[in-house]
C-alpha cells in the first residue's frame, strides 16, 4: 500500500495518537486550530479503507456523533486523499480565491464527513462520490441586517433548502471565511452558529468544542 497513500496516513494508522495527528495536520495548525486540537485529543484509532473514490482515511474519534437524548458518542470521520493542487488552482481561477483554511483542508483531504453527517464539498472530480463542486449562489439579503447583501458559495453537500456557504462582497473575487446559512431557492441568508470553517469542523449542533 505504501506509495498509494500519504506516508502520514500510514504513520497515523500504525500509531493513532495525538503526536501523529498533529504531524499529519501540521499545515492546518494555524488556520484550523480548534479542529486540530479536537482531533489530537479525541483520536481513538485510524484505518485506511477503499471506496468509490479510492483510498480513504477513517478516523475513530471520541464524542464525534451528537445524540440529543444520550449525549455524545464515539464515531467515525471519513476523509479522502489530498486534492491535487491543479484542481484547487482551476477552481480558484473560475470562482475566485478561497480562504487559506479551506485550501489547507482540501490539501489534506479531498472531502470530509462532518459531524452533521453531511460532507464538505470536493473540487477533485475523482473524489465526488459523496459531494460535488462548490456551487455559486447569487447575492442574498441578510435576514437580520437591512441592506446587507453577500454572494454565497455552497461548501457543504445538503438535501435541505438552507445551504452552508462561504461569503464575499458582490463584485469581489476573494471569498471570506465567514459562513452563512443561505436559502437555495429563496433570496435571504443569515450568519450561522459557526463563525468559520474551523468551527464548522470542530463544533456540534448543540455544543461547542471546548
Amino acid at each position: 500500500m505504501s506509495g498509494e497513500v500519504p506516508e502520514a496516513w500510514l504513520a497515523l494508522v500504525k500509531s493513532p495518537d495525538a503526536v501523529h495527528v498533529r504531524e499529519l495536520w501540521a499545515p492546518a495548525s494555524e488556520v484550523l486550530p480548534r479542529f486540530v486540537d479536537y482531533l489530537s485529543r479525541s483520536i481513538l484509532d485510524a484505518k485506511i479503507g477503499v471506496c468509490g473514490t479510492g483510498h480513504i482515511l477513517v478516523y475513530q474519534l471520541k464524542d464525534w456523533d451528537e445524540n440529543r437524548i444520550n449525549g455524545y458518542e464515539d464515531g467515525f470521520m471519513m476523509a479522502g486523499k489530498p486534492t491535487p493542487p491543479s484542481c484547487i488552482d482551476r477552481f480558484e481561477g473560475e470562482m475566485g480565491e478561497i480562504p487559506r483554511s479551506l485550501r489547507t483542508l482540501w490539501e489534506l483531504h479531498g472531502f470530509v464527513r462532518l459531524k452533521s453527517d453531511e460532507f464538505l464539498k470536493s473540487v477533485d472530480p475523482a473524489q465526488q462520490l459523496f459531494s460535488h463542486t462548490p456551487e455559486l449562489l447569487p447575492a442574498k439579503e441578510d435576514r437580520w441586517q437591512a441592506g446587507r447583501r453577500l454572494e454565497c458559495l455552497v461548501i457543504v453537500e445538503s438535501t435541505y433548502d438552507l445551504m452552508t456557504c462561504l461569503t464575499r462582497q458582490p463584485g469581489t473575487r476573494r471569498w471570506d471565511d465567514l459562513l452563512v446559512s443561505a436559502e437555495y431557492w429563496g433570496n435571504t441568508m443569515r450568519e450561522t452558529q459557526y463563525r468559520g470553517i474551523d468551527d464548522l469542523l470542530a463544533d456540534w449542533s448543540f455544543r461547542s468544542w471546548e
